[in-house]
């Protein structure tokens, strides 16, 4: 199970020549005085998590939030190394 947010446009849908293979649902987060709306995919589809992973290397906006628990994470760079 994975879960993307796309922090521009809420109510994203996808598509390529076959069709539409994505759809976010719009939600409203807070954030202290701010709410703001994000859009939001979970899936288990692994050919979809490896697609929109592949698009957050290309996407600003679209972040992974809720990673797979069968994914380790990228080991992330030491202090002082």
């Amino acid at each position: 199970m994975a879960t993307f947010e796309h922090r521009r446009y809420p109510a994203l849908t996808l598509q390529d020549d076959k069709g539409i293979w994505a759809q976010f649902t719009e939600e409203t987060r807070a954030f202290g005085e701010h709410t703001v709306r994000v859009g939001v995919l979970t899936t288990d589809d692994t050919e979809l998590i490896e697609r929109l992973r592949a698009a957050t290397k290309t996407d600003e906006d679209l972040v992974e939030v809720g990673a797979a628990s069968a994914t380790p994470p990228a080991p992330k760079a030491g202090k002082g190394k």
